[in-house]
């Protein structure tokens, strides 16, 4: 039987903690946190590693806004707007990377989300809070490049699929030691902070990264280590630029799904971007669609 539990927060609402428990429970665990609010309700999904907490910490795999009543009661699911999905997606992660430190932190995330304004305010529809020290975030080693002409990249990346047992079954060689199983987006945003992109979920899977052309190179080396992953080279961009932070499309290295993706550059208005990556595929915004087979 699952774990739950659940706790009232600041400004109205309860938190309810569900996690799969005993030797049945599936392999990477999971928790899911879920804010209930009058006719809506915030999830918040969060996936432990298997040596959970002796190296890694918590991964958030899912943000999403339900009615209340559930779609299985036939309720229309209402999802996050993309943009307030991303700034909330960003927020979480954050503090996920800040809290852990080798040592089981989730009680320690349920007391912080109990407190975020920006959680209470994804569900009640009130304008988001963001901390001091989100405004005018950057990426990591932008700054030192400021004012300087700089070779960089963006590249793109497309996969048959991508879903979390993919996700998952890569093996990522350690020098000197065996062989590890890590998550392919796990890993590529703990060791590549200066590139900024997505990897999506879902068919096909996309990964879009740009950065100081060194930065991404290296992410490609580290995307090589996971040899069950396929993937095909859409593009390959390398303009030199003089002002990096300006021309980066992205400020962070996201989870996102696919069908999120038109939405997504739509809301940075970069529709151009969107049809690059998907020109040839089922989402190519220029494709004609089918009228059936010819007789």
């Amino acid at each position: 039987t699952p774990a739950v539990g659940a706790e009232a927060c600041a400004g109205g609402g309860e938190w309810v903690v569900m996690a799969p428990v005993g030797d049945w429970a599936p392999v990477p665990r999971h928790a899911d946190f879920h804010l209930r609010d009058g006719h809506r309700v915030l999830k918040v999904s969060v996936q432990l590693p298997p040596d959970y907490p002796n190296s890694e910490g918590p991964e958030l795999i899912g943000i999403k806004l339900d009615d209340a009543g559930g779609s299985d009661s036939g309720g229309q699911s209402e999802k996050v707007p993309v943009a307030r999905t991303e700034e909330l997606r960003l927020r979480i992660e954050r503090h996920l990377a800040q809290i852990f430190r080798r040592q089981p932190c989730l009680v320690e995330f349920l007391s912080w989300l109990r407190r975020d304004e920006a959680c209470m305010a994804a569900v009640t529809g009130a304008a988001g809070a963001s901390s001091a020290s989100d405004a005018g975030a950057t990426v990591p080693g932008d700054a030192a490049l400021a004012g300087q002409e700089v070779r960089c990249g963006r590249i793109c990346l497309t996969t048959h699929h991508h879903d979390e047992k993919v996700d998952m079954t890569g093996l990522a060689t350690t020098r000197g030691g065996p062989m590890k199983r890590q998550s392919l987006y796990g890993h590529l945003r703990s060791t590549c902070a200066e590139v900024s992109g997505f990897l999506s979920f879902g068919r096909p899977g996309v990964l879009l990264a740009e950065g100081p052309l060194p930065a991404v190179e290296k992410l490609l080396g580290e995307a090589k280590k996971f040899p069950s992953w396929f993937a095909t080279e859409k593009f390959f961009h390398k303009p030199v630029v003089a002002d990096i932070a300006a021309w980066r499309v992205f400020q962070d290295f996201a989870k996102v799904r696919t069908e999120d993706l038109r939405d997504l550059f739509d809301g940075i208005d970069r529709p151009d971007i969107f049809e690059e990556v998907m020109a040839g595929t089922a989402w190519d915004p220029k494709k004609k669609p089918s009228k059936g087979k010819h007789k």
